[in-house]
């Protein structure tokens, strides 16, 4: 696989992770975000 394409496939994936937390956040609230992280 081309290091690049590697790169940037993590990339989006960190991208996309930071997506969804930050919908989380403003879904459920900082508190039960919080709590979902210390589960995790």
């Amino acid at each position: 696989m081309d290091s690049n394409f590697y790169i940037g496939y993590i990339l989006n994936k960190c991208f996309a992770v930071r997506e969804a937390l930050i919908n989380a956040i403003a879904v459920s609230g900082p508190i039960d975000f919080l709590l979902k992280v210390f589960i995790l």
